[in-house]
């Protein structure tokens, strides 16, 4: 992967369904499934590291109806302030977000 020029912006979807608390995310005490903790990190936290890491990415835009949500990530808060994440508003469907 050596040698890589990212050249491409990433989007993760992660917002909830209107009007619905998934199982999930009820269970662990959360309101974005997202946002559940898989080993003491936010799931949404270790998708985004992936895509950075990758090296076909040099930018990830998180689509959530809620971005304060993401505030209780410390890394996630930390790739929001240096630019390398960014949040877009969710729209009603997965196809128009």
């Amino acid at each position: 992967m050596q040698g890589l020029n990212p050249q491409y912006s990433g989007l993760v979807l992660a917002a909830r369904r209107p009007g619905i608390l998934d199982p999930l995310a009820q269970a662990a005490g959360v309101t974005h499934k997202c946002m559940v903790p898989i080993h003491g990190r936010p799931m949404l936290e270790r998708v985004i590291e992936a895509v950075l890491q990758s090296g076909r990415c040099k930018h990830v835009y998180v689509s959530i109806d809620e971005p304060q949500v993401l505030q209780s990530s410390t890394k996630i808060s930390a790739w929001l302030a240096d630019g390398r994440v960014s949040t877009v508003a969710a729209r009603s469907t997965l196809t128009d977000s």
